[in-house]
This record gives C-alpha cells, structure tokens and sequence, in this order.
C-alpha cells in the first residue's frame, strides 16, 4: 500500500522529494538541500535488493496522482498544478550498482508463473513513463561489471528513450556521468555566442576521420547547496563531429559523447595537475592597471632584423598622454609563487593559495574543482586555422611554409613543423578571467600526442589578477570579450615583400568585464606559451563591450598592423528636452534619409577610438568626443581586411546608432579622420537610438562599390518595450564633384517590430544576409510564455521593388508550408509558424557551414577536401545556416540547443571573407 512522502522529514528514510512552487520549497536552491539532506540521511539504508521495477512504478503513480507535477488550471490555483508544465521538460535518473531484482520474476519465486506479479518488468514501466510523462529516462550503472546486470540497464535504458547507460567505477566517474545528463537535459543552459566551425587539422587520417567539426557554448548559473553559498556558474563547450564513413559519400554527423565535452575533459586534466595558467607580472603591484608592453619594440628596433630593422618603429601620437608604465615583459606562470599582494593589497598567503587553487580547479573538496571551466557568456569561441591556401602575398606564403614550429617534436620528418601544419586551436574568453586555448582535434604529430579537448594553456591578464578574489565569494564578470585573430605582418618596408619574418598570427580582446581595456598575444605557434605584446588600459574607456579589430595600414612609408579599439560603454550627461547636438553627415544620397540634428547627451567616457601599433602597443593616433558624439559601443570593421592587403576605411557605430566612416588613407596617422556616414535611426526621437554591438559586415556589388550591412539590438536588454531596431544596407557613392568624399547611399531598410531586436552577427553568403531577431512576450496567463525568434534572408543590397519607393529588400529564403513544401517563391523570415524551434527560444547567432565529403585522393587514397580545394571525384559540398538557441534542449547529446536550416549552393566560386566572417 502506498502513501504519500513527507520528503526529507518522512520517518522512513529515501523518499521521493516532491516539487513545488518556488515561494513554497525555496527556489532550485531550497529543493536541492532537500535533496541532500534525504540522500544523507544516516538511517538510509546503502545495501539490499534492488528493487528497480518496484521504484519506477512508485514513480509512475506519482505523476499519476502528485497535484504538483500536473498542469496548473487557469483560475483554479486552489487545485495545485505546475503553471510551468507545458514547457517543463521532465526527466529521470536511475542511479543503481546492483541487478535489478526485488520482483519476484525468476528464481525463487517465479511469480510469473504462480499468482501473478507485483510489477511489469522494468522495461515496461520505463516504455509508460517515457510515453505519458517523462522525456527520458537516463541510467547510470555504478561499478557493475556483470554481463547480465549491464545487458539488463542496457535494455532499460532502450526503453527509457536515452539509448544506452553511462557507466562510472568511481566517485569522479559518477560525477561526470550526473553532469553529462544535466548539461544534456537543462534546458536553461544560457546562450548569447556563435557556433564556431572548422574543418581538420591535417590530411594524415584515416577512415573514420573527422571532417568538420561545429563548436557551440554556453553556461548554466549554479545552485546553491547549503544557505549562504554561492555556487559557481559552469561554463558549456561542446564540439559536434562530422566524420567520414565511407569514400565518396558526405560526411556524417555524430552525437555528441564525452570526448567532445570540452567541459568535462578540464576536469580530468585539472585532476593530473596538467594545467598551465599564465599572466604578466610588473614590478610593482599598483601597476596591474596600467599600459604593459612586452619586447616587440626591441624586436623592431633590432638592425639586425632579417631585411632591415630599426626604422620599423612606429610614431606615437603626440596628442596621446598617457605612457607605457611597463615593458619588455614576457609571460609568467599564475602560481603560489607569486606575491599575494597581487591579488589585492590586503590578500594573506593563504587567500593567495585559495585564490590560486580556485582558478586551476584543484582543490577537490570544492565545487570548483568539478566545474573547471567558468561561464561563457558573451565570448563567442574563436578557432584558429593553418594557413593552408596560398595568397598574393609571397612574404605570407613563405611564413605559412617556411616558419618552423620548434615545440613540434615527434613530426615523421623530425623536429619542427610549418605554420601551415599546426593544429587547429580554440580560444574563448571565461566569465572567471581566463582565455583558454583547447585543441580541437587529435593532433598526432607530436610526442607525446595532443588529444581533442586538451588545454594547452590558459591567460590571466594582468589587470584582472586583483579582481580574482572576488570570485572566492561568488560568480563575477571578469573576462567576455570575443577573440579576434588575424594573420598579419607586424611591420614592413617594401624591400621586406617576400619575407616570412613580420609575419604573425595574433589574438586581440577586450575585457568586457568589471575593468575596462583590451590585451594582444602572439599565438603563432599555439603549443607553447603565449607570447604577450601588451595591455591597453585608458581612463577614458567605458566596459568594452565592442569587438575590435585589426587593420593592416601604410603610414611614414611603412605597412604595418594596428589595432583599432573602439572606446566602449559610456555615461549620459545632463540633458535638456531637446537633447544635445551632434554630428551628422555632410550629405547623403538622393533619397536616402537626412539624419536627427540632436541625440542624447553624453560624457566624454567611451567616446574615443584608438589605434594601436600591433607589435609595440604605441598609440599612434586617437580619436575622442569632438569626433564621436556618443560612446563606441559597436564592433570595428576594415576594407580591404585581406591578408596583407592595406585597409584604406573603416566603419563602426555609437551608442545612438550613427555610422562612422574612418578615413585610414595618408601619408601620416595624423591625416586620417572620422565622419558620420548614416544614421540608423532618422525615424525616431533624439533619445530613441539603439546601439549595434556587433561589427558592420562590409563587401561589394558586382560594380565594386562598396556595400556596408548593420543591425541593431541591444542582446542585454531583451525586453526593452520602446525599443524599434533596424537592419539596413548602403552603398558607399563618392560625392560628385568631390575627391576622397563619401556619402551613404540607402539600399534598403527593415524596421522591426516594436521590441524586436537583432541577437547575433549578421552572416553574408552568395549574395545574401541572414540574421536572427527576438521579440519577447508578457503573458501572465501563460507563464511558458517568454518569447520568439525570427530567422531572416533577404538580398544584400536589391530591393524588392527596385522602381518604388518601398525599402523592403528582396526576400531570399525559399518559402516552405507547413507540410515542408515549397512552391518556388520566396520570404523575408520564417517564424515559428515555419520552424516550430523558435517559438520560447532565443536565436543568438548564425554561421554558413559548408559540410565537406570525403572522397578518393588518386595518389594517396581517402582524403578529406575542403570546398576551395579541387580533389578527385569530390561531390560538391552541402550548405547549411546553423545558429544557437538559448532556451532549448539540446539534440543529439548536445546541451545548447541548435537550428540548422539547409542552403542551395552558391554559383561559381565561393571566397571566404577574412574581415567579415562572411562568404560571397
């Protein structure tokens, strides 16, 4: 006979924990010590039968009869009910080291064939649960290594619809097993990142290889145990593989298991002590905030630089005041070694070893030492490739081929490997203030062998470390930005063309976080440490949530990298009705709307640009507020942003959205200038501009003018009720008349909804733009109710009515019904009308993925061939627009929730945009 459990308090000892509202059982946090506290209760029994049929049909009456896991009824909360139970996903665990008996089935009872049994077999009741109230039932077998027993869980967890258990021998084992299920069922894993995509490091493999592989990221805010504690956040890092089956066919996708669990892999690693944790160290403490420089200025002043050196140094601007504190540093390790007074001025000895022991994972009766790898919020995971395809660069070129790898050390022709070998990296930003670097795929051509998941080393900037205490107490935000990497020359005369040596590949990001300022590493050869170029921290700087970049400009007669770092997130100022004053362009196109005379008043914070000398950290030119009237809250691109090729513009957005276009032509960085170009929001008050956080993405038409695309949204703020976002393309035309002046011509133009917002990049691909929007919802009737996204396609720059005056551009997505057929015409969006995925999620990001086949090499039999390279007998490669989904589960063993919507292949040839991250 049944009753009903009194949870943690029943004098029988191991019952069910009922669920209920928050303001009843205290929130995730009040449940789970619930939990806690039954599971260790001293009188609870650790041996015995097992009774696994009996326990799922105790299970199976609760959901039957347990008001608090039934759908609430509107207007009748006196009945109990979940309100949350229509987009609640329920899910079960069975945890059990022993076979399941207790039934009576076979000997000695054999009740099945005298008066009946008391339970259906396990399998069947698992079949009922999963087809009326659960979603799956996950089972974890603990040290068994019975056949019989493990062919039993086996065919339970068939039937439970999680295909097969996961086995743990051990403590660490169980944990990995409970986290695997939670990362794989919550679907409140946090997202706002682009999916990262590659193909493989090398062509040495064999069948069964990986072909491509997709990278998605995301987080979970902890939960507390015990009253007080504040749970760290853990970070989600996942790569999905594309592997090679067979010759000549496309590749296969794989389910994601524990070896592509980035996440879960740190942990093993942390518990080896094979983590390498850097940073940079001034002499004195109080430093850590300021400009720190490593040795690239003793680099370019070196005579005996092959090719010529000394005149390579770059001229500092000489309105810019604020002087390198600390150079020629290098990296050092993060360690006990270090003075604690570097971590605050009041930090003892031993908050210094917690503080060091927090950020490696490695004091085991922690919660810390089980989530290793911090949250990733806003830090979109960046994958740097060999440089595989030759350019018309022929200095580039031979540092691809002819730069040695020396950490390289078991290659079959011996020591050293080319650029052009090294292995395939990973590297995102982690809210706890570190920069990882994972390998992605199994690199064998070293001694000892790299495997996918490893963590080759992790950087603490230097102005984060007195920051780092913090976290002993609870989650902060320290470190978001996106890396940006390029392949860039340092520095170069023109005798310098064809030589390899000013030739790096380095990582540029900003902090994000509680301080504000950008830092640049050398990551040329990946498998070592990094190697530090500086730190840029400004006063002036506001949170530098703007992705920078890196241009290749000729200023006094040399070709060299700067950075350009937009001044980030600023104060508003006193304003009047009226707003202030601001900038606008000098003229626009016939057509194209004139902009707002006034915007919001600002301080002078965050309204700077800087460029940066990439191997010296010199400032060689700034801009500030009498060039920007609002702070620079969007991302930076350049034109021509090629590999080697000199960029003459630039274009970026402020915080009222208006376009700048930077002028980086003339002889001296003095001649270059800043001018509004466009403003986004012409349509609205001086206070109803919405900033564009993410880089415009810049290409050409088929006339070679350029063609700037921008979209709006602030991905902090989702439920903005007045905000009126915008998408819009414009072409830049000379000013008739006029030599080197630039005016905005408008293309097309899209006005979101009221409260809609761009979430992601935009994503440009054979002469079309993709992007994802969110609208959110307020419905106190349904609680499931938070919101839905909208996938858009249209043209790049080609009006739908090219002779009207309608600014809706041509749709380029093919129209599908809802029985997934398509009559041939087009749309702009589809909703969740069309992709049942985007209603209740969050569409935060998009990437064109070319799925590459394997087929038959005639010299060196099965090879993998990216979509740029000829091969023989290839089959054309397979488009698809993937993109994250925050707030839905993920698929096929995947925790952060995926959409993938097939392309037609583009016509001709397909060229990757270096500077856009688009294809054309």
């Amino acid at each position: 006979m049944r009753r009903a459990s009194q949870g943690a308090s029943d004098p029988v000892p191991g019952g069910l924990i009922a669920p209920g509202k928050d303001e009843q059982i205290g929130g995730p946090d009040g449940i789970n010590r619930q939990i806690k506290l039954s599971l260790l209760n001293p009188e609870l029994r650790p041996f015995g039968a097992t009774p696994i049929a009996g326990a799922l049909d105790d299970l199976y009456y609760f959901f039957e009869t347990d008001p608090s896991v039934r759908p609430a009824i509107t207007g009748q909360p006196e009945l109990g009910g979940d309100p949350y139970h229509s987009c609640r996903d329920h899910y079960a665990i069975l945890i059990t080291d022993g076979y399941p008996n207790a039934d009576m089935r076979g000997s000695p009872v054999f009740c099945e064939s005298v008066n009946g049994c008391p339970y259906d077999p396990a399998e069947t009741i698992a079949s009922k649960l999963v087809s009326k109230h659960l979603d799956g039932l996950y089972v974890v077998g603990f040290d068994q290594h019975d056949p019989i027993a493990r062919a039993r869980l086996e065919a339970l967890a068939v039937a439970g619809m999680t295909n097969q258990p996961l086995w743990a021998n051990d403590l660490d084992g169980l944990n990995m097993a409970l986290s695997g299920i939670l990362d794989r069922t919550a679907p409140g894993t946090t997202t706002r990142t682009v999916p990262a995509i590659a193909s493989v490091s090398h062509t040495a493999l064999d069948t069964g290889r990986i072909a491509q592989i997709q990278v998605t990221s995301g987080f979970h805010v902890g939960s507390a145990e015990d009253p007080g504690e504040e749970a760290p956040w853990s970070g989600i890092l996942e790569r999905r593989r594309f592997e090679c089956v067979g010759e000549g066919g496309a590749v296969v996708e794989q389910e994601i298991t524990d070896e592509d669990r980035f996440h879960h892999l740190l942990i093993q690693q942390g518990q080896t002590g094979g983590r390498k944790l850097f940073t940079v160290l001034p002499d004195d403490p109080e430093q850590l905030d300021a400009r720190i420089t490593g040795r690239g200025q003793l680099d370019l002043a070196n005579p005996n630089r092959p090719g010529g050196g000394g005149s390579l140094m770059p001229i500092p601007d000489p309105l810019y005041t604020f002087p390198v504190a600390v150079s020629n540093r290098e990296v050092s390790l993060l360690d006990k070694s270090i003075p604690p007074e570097y971590f605050g001025l009041s930090v003892t000895e031993a908050q210094r070893d917690r503080i060091v022991d927090y950020m490696y994972a490695s004091d085991p009766s922690t919660k810390r030492s089980q989530i290793p790898l911090g949250a990733i919020y806003h830090s979109s995971p960046t994958i740097s490739t060999p440089p595989l395809t030759l350019i018309d660069d022929e200095g580039f070129n031979a540092f691809a081929q002819g730069r040695i790898l020396e950490s390289v050390t078991g290659s079959v022709s011996g020591p050293g490997l080319p650029v052009s070998e090294r292995p395939r990296v990973l590297y995102t930003a982690t809210l706890d203030g570190i920069l990882h670097a994972f390998i992605t795929d199994d690199f064998p051509l070293n001694d000892p062998i790299y495997t996918a998941g490893q963590e080759l080393w992790g950087f603490v900037p230097p102005a984060l470390l007195d920051t780092l205490a913090g976290s002993l107490s609870g989650p902060q935000i320290l470190f978001d930005g996106t890396p940006v990497i390029r392949e860039v020359y340092d520095a170069r005369l023109d005798t310098q063309l064809g030589m390899k040596d000013p030739f790096r590949t380095v990582l540029l990001i900003g902090f994000r976080g509680v301080k504000n300022g950008y830092v640049a590493l050398d990551i040329t050869d990946p498998l070592v440490q990094p190697t530090f170029l500086w730190q840029f921290v400004d006063p002036r700087l506001g949170r530098t949530v703007a992705e920078p970049t890196i241009a290749q400009v000729r200023v006094n007669g040399v070709s060299r990298a700067v950075a350009l770092l937009p001044g980030g997130e600023g104060t508003p100022g006193e304003s009047t009705l009226a707003g202030c004053p601001k900038r606008v362009p000098e003229s626009v196109a016939s057509g194209t709307p004139a902009a707002r005379a006034n915007g919001r008043c600002w301080l002078k914070q965050g309204r700077y640009l800087f460029a940066v000398d990439v191997a010296t950290g010199e400032v060689i030119r700034q801009f500030g507020p009498e060039d920007f009237s609002a702070p620079l809250t969007g991302g930076i691109s350049v034109f021509n942003g090629h590999i080697g090729a000199v960029a003459t513009r630039a274009f970026t957005t402020d915080a009222d959205g208006t376009l700048y276009r930077i002028d980086l032509t003339g002889d001296d960085a003095s001649d270059w200038k800043v001018e509004p170009f466009y403003d986004l929001f012409h349509f609205r008050n001086h206070d109803q501009g919405e900033p564009a956080y993410h880089a415009p993405v810049i290409t050409t038409d088929e006339g070679g003018n350029t063609v700037i695309l921008v979209g709006t949204g602030n991905i902090d703020v989702l439920s903005d009720p007045n905000a009126r976002n915008v998408v819009v393309s414009l072409t830049e035309r000379m000013r008739e008349g006029m030599e080197n002046a630039y005016e905005a011509e408008l293309n097309w133009e899209i006005q979101l909804d009221q409260g809609e917002l761009v979430t992601g990049p935009l994503e440009l691909f054979a002469g079309q733009v993709f992007f994802g929007v969110f609208q959110p919802t307020s419905d106190p009737s349904n609680l499931c109710a938070f919101g839905h996204s909208r996938l858009f396609g249209v043209h790049y720059y080609k009006r739908a009515n090219p002779e009207g005056a309608d600014l809706t551009p041509e749709p380029a997505l093919p129209s599908v019904s809802l029985s997934g057929e398509s009559d041939g015409t087009r749309v702009m969006f589809y909703d969740q009308s069309i992709e049942p995925s985007l209603n209740n999620s969050l569409l935060t990001g998009l990437r064109v993925a070319a799925r590459p086949t394997c087929a038959s090499r005639p010299d060196e039999g099965t090879g993998v061939y990216p979509p740029q390279q000829p091969g023989g007998g290839a089959a054309s490669p397979q488009y698809q627009l993937v993109g994250q989904l925050g707030g839905v589960a993920g698929r096929a063993g995947g925790s952060v929730g995926e959409l993938s919507v097939g392309l037609a292949a583009p016509p001709g040839v397909t060229r990757a945009s270096d500077f856009a991250g688009s294809v054309d």
